[in-house]
């Protein structure tokens, strides 16, 4: 979920993706525990068309994560946040067209990733 195109509006894709990338996590947060979110290193730096509510709530995510961490402290509740990188995924296919943002996110990739080419979702798993 991510990608957006002019002539749709953008408040319901926003509050969408402000449910997927923010909300979620906060009825989970009960006593003791780790949090880990999944971020997004790529979406929080460049710029492309039709990305920018993915971005937003991608940035949010970093601030919560950031407030979070040290308000949760108490609670004996860690959290943290992975960014992995450009990551293959129904959005972001490894094959084919993503859009207006394809050339913006291909040049990007050198931020985000050491090696050119996309992660696997099994990958991040596997990790944390």
């Amino acid at each position: 979920m991510g990608r957006s195109q002019a002539k749709h509006s953008a408040r319901p894709l926003f509050n969408a993706l402000l449910s997927v990338n923010v909300r979620a996590a906060i009825p989970h947060l009960g006593g003791g525990g780790r949090i880990i979110l999944i971020g997004s290193s790529l979406a929080g730096r460049i710029v492309a068309p039709g990305v920018a509510v993915y971005s937003t709530t991608k940035s949010a995510q970093i601030s919560l994560a950031l407030r979070f961490a040290r308000k949760l402290v108490p609670r004996d509740i860690t959290v943290n946040l992975v960014q992995p990188g450009a990551t293959a995924t129904d959005m972001n296919p490894a094959e084919g067209d993503q859009g207006a943002a394809r050339p913006a996110l291909h040049d990007a990739m050198p931020i985000s990733n050491a090696n050119p080419v996309l992660i696997q979702g099994r990958s991040i798993a596997n990790a944390v």
